[in-house]
């Protein structure tokens, strides 16, 4: 395999990778001393990370961008290619309404091709022939486990549906937001949950450069007739403190 694809795996990008990206892996190998093969490997990715400070390294690359996540790639048909532009520029709440310990098994469950709704499906159908078109990027559950499902890059359907409003001044959601799906129904957030939300936020805002004010939008702001998450417990007792955490120095 060559740099480039082997880097585009690497990083988990959509699309081939910029071969601006592999050079500049050769040369951080050169300057650690290591075998210059322009891929980033587990080898220089250790290496650079013990030459980096940690904290300025959480947020460097996607597929590692927080330590402890778990990967479960959902099939390519659950998203609509890359955002409009080359970053996400703001960050959609949710909560599951789901009970605690569903991540991974809202993942799995995608991990097949989608199955689309066709004209002669009724609502009747669903569950059974097709898929609720329903994807995200990043789950964290009750315990704090972290599930990310795709690349931050890609669009996924999590803000959208009949009625959806843009968030102002950036466009629609789905295509210029990262969407992350807290687990349970609103009511309870238990502290591991908080505790992963905020290192999930700085990470994510400081990354992608995501002003303030884009960083806790809620879901019910952009479908205000149809959804009410994340919820008045959440925004209320915990939103302040994860953009606190996120955005202090």
């Amino acid at each position: 395999m060559n740099p480039d694809d082997y880097n585009a795996h690497a990083f988990w990008m959509v699309g081939p990778v910029d071969p601006l990206i592999t050079e500049m892996v050769r040369i951080a190998q050169e300057k650690l001393g290591l075998k210059v093969d322009g891929k980033f490997g587990p080898v220089t990715r250790k290496a650079l990370e013990a030459y980096i400070k940690p904290a300025s390294v959480v947020a460097l690359f996607d597929k590692d961008w927080y330590r402890g996540a778990k990967y479960i790639h959902i099939h390519p048909t659950w998203t609509s290619g890359g955002m409009t532009g080359t970053r996400p520029d703001a960050i959609v709440w949710h909560y599951t309404a789901t009970n605690p310990g569903t991540a991974v098994a809202m993942a799995n469950r995608r991990k097949d091709q989608y199955r689309r709704r066709l004209p002669e499906h009724t609502d009747a159908d669903e569950g059974k022939l097709f898929d609720r078109p329903a994807s995200w990027h990043i789950t964290i559950d009750t315990d704090g486990t972290v599930i990310q499902m795709a690349p931050f890059t890609a669009i996924c359907w999590h803000a959208g549906g009949h009625g959806a409003l843009p968030i102002d001044g950036l466009g629609y959601a789905n295509s210029v937001a990262i969407g992350i799906e807290l687990v349970g129904h609103g009511d309870v957030f238990p502290p591991e949950q908080v505790e992963a939300a905020k290192q999930l936020a700085r990470a994510l805002v400081q990354h992608y450069n995501i002003d303030r004010k884009y960083a806790m939008v809620e879901h019910s702001a952009i479908s205000p007739h149809r959804r009410s998450d994340p919820g008045v417990v959440w925004m209320t007792m915990y939103a302040k403190g994860v953009l606190d955490y996120a955005y202090a120095r």
